[in-house]
């Protein structure tokens, strides 16, 4: 390439009387030539050597500079798509919140073999337990406890409904809407077990697990239908009854994204309680109330302002009618406050939430079982510490 400005020079023929004569205005010519291609004003301590390195560094493993730039750009400069890339939509989306109340099977109502809160078992033959800490079966992943699901003769589903019919007519914005789900599963058979997520219109599965009897996040996207009438996740099993799946931290949010892995469904740690003034007389039914979400009992915590003598003030917690505690909450003789926490068993700290008018596995209640012999004890609070989902629908679904 030509430098710019460059001098006009003519050769000698000889005689050395013909030729450009070379003084400092032709030097001075040259020199401004150069200039004007390889020095900046506006950087005059930046050579050309300087730029030939940093391109050849820019340039990586790459034989060219364009060949580098061509990886990631557009010849009109704008990005190329990426499958790994996020975009300006998607990260919108994030981060979003687990829609699956009961997400990690830590509710069960109903006893150990019964579907837990929230999740409805369906199959021919088909069988749920409990399964994790503490337990016959210790297989868990997520939390304390997993869903262990044994395959009858016809295909078993473990379903949540996320949004049923009614709830979801007040939500048909979101039809079209694309739902990120999977959940933890474990199957020591290959293709026995997957996951999916169901408008009502559509069906969307993961890939089943390999069956290599290890813990694999199952997981994919979903677009609801713009017919769709609902929003329910589940679990499939479709093959072996002698070898049973295991499932756990449920997932579906609100995302164009796969989630990698579990996020918690948002829950609260709460009390409810009440004051009992004056001298203190056992009976029942001291305090009620219904639960109005799946909730788990965690502890009692009693205080009274006049201690018992005598004897210790016993308190009995009750899930419709049932103790929950076979070693009683109490205050001592001569104390003032007391705790404990549930002992017997496990689904008799377990709540559904009342549905409307229904109290059935819902109704908390204490009674005084027994007071000071000498001082009765007066002026009784009794506070009952609980752990509750919060559903993130709940606004739309509340009528």
């Amino acid at each position: 390439m030509a430098l710019s400005n460059w001098p006009a020079l003519v050769d000698d023929d000889g005689s050395l009387t013909l030729g450009t004569e070379i003084d400092k205005a032709v030097f001075d010519a040259i020199k401004a030539s150069i200039e004007a291609d390889l020095y900046s004003t506006a950087n005059p301590s930046v050579t050309a050597e300087n730029i030939i390195d940093e391109v050849i560094t820019a340039r990586g493993s790459i034989s060219t500079l364009d060949g580098r730039l061509d990886v990631s750009l557009n010849n009109d400069g704008t990005l190329k798509s990426q499958a790994s890339l996020v975009t300006a939509a998607d990260a919108q989306t994030l981060p979003q919140t687990n829609t699956v109340v009961n997400d990690i099977f830590l509710i069960w109502p109903d006893g150990d073999s019964s579907a837990p809160s929230r999740w409805t078992l369906a199959g021919t033959g088909a069988a749920v337990a409990r399964a994790g800490t503490s337990l016959g079966d210790t297989n868990r992943k997520v939390g304390d406890f997993c869903a262990k699901l044994t395959f009858g003769s016809t295909t078993l589903t473990l379903q949540n409904d996320i949004l049923t019919t009614a709830a979801f007519s007040r939500l048909s914005h979101l039809q079209q809407e694309v739902f990120g789900f999977g959940a933890w599963i474990k199957s020591a058979v290959a293709s026995q077990v997957r996951v999916y997520i169901t408008d009502g219109v559509t069906t969307t599965y993961t890939s089943y697990h390999t069956g290599d009897n290890t813990w694999q996040w199952l997981s994919t996207t979903h677009t609801v239908s713009d017919t769709a009438t609902k929003i329910s996740i589940g679990i499939s099993v479709e093959s072996s009854a002698g070898n049973p799946a295991y499932a756990s931290g449920v997932t579906a949010m609100i995302s164009n994204v796969v989630p990698a892995g579990w996020r918690p469904t948002p829950t609260a740690y709460s009390t409810v309680g009440t004051y009992l003034s004056g001298q203190q007389s056992t009976g029942t039914s001291k305090m009620a109330y219904v639960f109005a979400r799946p909730s788990i009992v965690r502890s009692v915590q009693l205080y009274i302002v006049t201690a018992p003598t005598g004897a210790a003030l016993k308190v009995d917690v009750n899930k419709d009618g049932s103790t929950m505690c076979t070693t009683k909450p109490e205050i001592a003789i001569s104390a003032n406050a007391g705790s404990d926490e549930p002992d017997a068993a496990y689904d008799l700290r377990c709540f559904h939430g009342a549905d409307g008018a229904t109290t059935t596995d819902a109704l908390l209640s204490a009674d005084i079982d027994q007071v000071g012999s000498t001082v009765a004890g007066s002026n009784l609070a009794v506070l009952v510490r609980f752990l509750e989902y919060l559903d993130p629908f709940d606004s739309q679904k509340a009528v």
